[in-house]
């Protein structure tokens, strides 16, 4: 799978066989993620990928793993890390081995770029919907150039990373409309960061960071409040929304001037349940989840919620041979949603959907389900959380959500679980035209036929790839 919050290749030990070694050590490394680790020593190998081929490249020999059931549960056999070598529990470890000197520890995606001088310096990102019975889960990763039918991205307004001291693809926020209404942020952060000084945010903008291992987008607890709660019949306990599956709203968020319409099958999620009465029902909730308490380098997290309505261009900057920068990093940006379609593919991928599962719960179903004293299956009080009723409804109902929460846990369940949601549906695919050593110009492009791979997040250090 691939990784773009780490940067370290690796391999489970048990693929040796299908490896060509070229040089083995005892050096003992670990590699940590959001949820789990794993563990092994250092080795090299020969590695291809695609046309592009690196005759010894550093990779971690994993025998051990914690936490990472993707790897046992989906047959998946290692991490192919596409951040910065900087970044990369081997680089660190060889150069304590061997010397700072050493360059034997740079990434895989570093030697693509260091033996191909021509290929700009630029990944590309278009991922599917698993969830849209009418779309191909399949998406496309690609280097250095960008994806057939998507180059107008070059034309796309450069986001500048922000706060530039911090290692991440963070970036302003300009402004966030629901049904033509905008939001009004005031930015969280400078109180929450307390490492990084002087950072200053423009009055009404928020800094996000966009990431694609961040399954469900986090964003503060009002902006997910203004967003569900122009949903009529939606009801909110403890930050959990739920709401009537076949109802939306218009979402867009603003970023470098440019407005980017959310699809509104990336607005909730589908979740059969058991209610107290042993009748199975379906319930859909706030895919966009309060993060106040998650988020501390940004006041929003825009993950594959936001992600999979764009073609995403992540460009690493430059340096000249004597170090000076001459590119500082940028994001670009290219809507992939038609605005004048996706209400009724909405309504058609939705129905189909909702057809695989139990028939959905009616408004009184789930006050009854809240209202319940009987609360056998999870043996807990729903606590003090605040109610909001969408429908403007008067606080009888709001007495009767305050008394238990019952479907909170199923949301903070996925919440927990981001991480290794996003390795395993954040899916890409390697572009078989891609070719070793050939000339790359900046707007070259590539037909892509797919062979699904995956990806955690993106997080990167503030290190840019030379020219």
């Amino acid at each position: 799978m691939m990784d773009t919050g780490s940067s370290d290749l690796w391999v489970s030990s048990g693929q040796k066989a299908r490896m060509r070694f070229t040089n083995t050590t005892d050096i003992p490394v670990n590699i940590t993620y959001d949820i789990g680790s794993a563990s092994g020593v250092i080795d090299f190998a020969e590695f291809t990928l695609g046309g592009y081929h690196v005759s010894s490249q550093v990779f971690l020999n994993i025998n051990q793993k914690v936490d990472l059931p993707a790897f046992t549960e989906d047959n998946l056999d290692g991490v192919f890390g596409l951040s910065f070598s900087r970044l990369s529990v081997a680089n660190v470890a060889l150069q304590r081995a061997w010397g700072n000197d050493t360059t034997l520890g740079r990434t895989a995606l570093s030697n693509i770029f260091a033996h191909n001088s021509s290929i700009p310096n630029f990944i590309t990102f278009l991922l599917g919907r698993l969830d849209d019975p009418d779309d191909i889960a399949d998406g496309v990763f690609t280097i250095g150039e960008y994806a057939d039918g998507y180059q107008d991205v070059e034309k796309a307004p450069k986001l500048s990373r922000f706060p530039p001291q911090l290692p991440v693809w963070g970036t302003l926020l300009d402004a966030m409309h629901v049904n033509g209404e905008a939001h009004t942020w005031k930015s969280v952060v400078p109180s929450l960061v307390h490492s990084v000084p002087n950072i200053t945010v423009p009055e009404g903008k928020a800094i996000s960071v966009l990431d694609c291992g961040t399954t469900l987008p986090l964003l503060p607890s009002d902006a997910v409040d203004f967003i569900y709660g122009k949903i009529p019949g939606a009801i909110s306990l403890n930050k959990t929304w739920i709401v009537p599956c076949s109802s939306s709203v218009n979402l867009t968020f603003t970023l470098g001037g440019q407005e980017y319409p959310i699809h509104p099958l990336d607005l909730t999620i589908i979740s059969p349940q058991t209610f107290a009465d042993g009748k199975n029902r379906t319930i859909c909730m706030n895919s966009y989840q309060a993060g106040d308490s998650n988020v501390t380098l940004a006041d929003a997290m825009l993950g594959m919620g936001f992600l999979r309505n764009v073609y995403a261009s992540f460009n690493f900057g430059a340096k000249a041979a004597n170090g000076t920068i001459t590119v500082e990093p940028f994001i670009q940006l290219l809507s992939t949603v038609d605005t004048d379609k996706m209400q009724a593919d909405f309504i058609k991928s939705r129905r189909e959907a909702l057809a695989q599962f139990p028939p959905e719960a009616t408004l009184d179903q789930v006050k009854a389900e809240f209202a319940s004293d009987d609360d056998d299956r999870d043996g807990r009080d729903s606590g003090s959380g605040e109610s909001l009723l969408a429908d403007g409804s008067g606080s009888d109902t709001s007495k009767v959500l305050d008394k238990i929460n019952k479907f909170g846990p199923v949301v903070l369940g996925l919440l927990v679980g981001n991480a290794v949601i996003g390795l395993l549906l954040c899916m890409l695919a390697i572009a078989s035209a891609v070719r070793a050593g050939r000339a790359v110009g900046p707007m070259r492009t590539i037909n892509p036929s797919y062979a699904p791979v995956a990806t955690k997040g993106l997080d990167m250090e503030d290190e840019r790839y030379r020219d």
